[in-house]
């Protein structure tokens, strides 16, 4: 006999959380999103309206609208990674969960 119970202490109270971590990740790529967004139509505009022989300005506009749609595929990325993540530890718990109700139908 242990002198912890680990299989009670995982059904009582699980690792992660993942219900509330899918949705803080849905929060944070749309905040993300939406950020990014000015940049990109900042920097467009500002290719758009710089005189013919303003190269300065045409390399800030090409600057910002490259770091807009960079940030934009960042954020794409990083929610992949997470939701992948969440999905794995999702499946992992759901597993555990499944060895310790079989094992407890075992018992009686």
């Amino acid at each position: 006999m242990s002198r912890f119970n680990w299989a009670d202490a995982i059904q009582k109270k699980k690792s992660i959380d993942v219900m509330q971590g899918l949705k803080r990740t849905e929060l944070y790529y749309w905040v993300g999103i939406v950020a990014s967004v000015p940049f990109v139509v900042v920097g467009l505009a500002m290719m758009f309206v710089a005189s013919d022989g303003d190269a300065r300005q045409m390399i800030w506009g090409l600057f910002f609208a490259v770091m807009g749609f960079m940030e934009i595929m960042y954020m794409k990325l990083w929610a992949q990674v997470r939701i992948g993540m969440f999905m794995a530890v999702w499946d992992r718990q759901k597993w555990v969960e499944d060895e310790i109700n079989k094992s407890e139908s075992e018992d009686f």
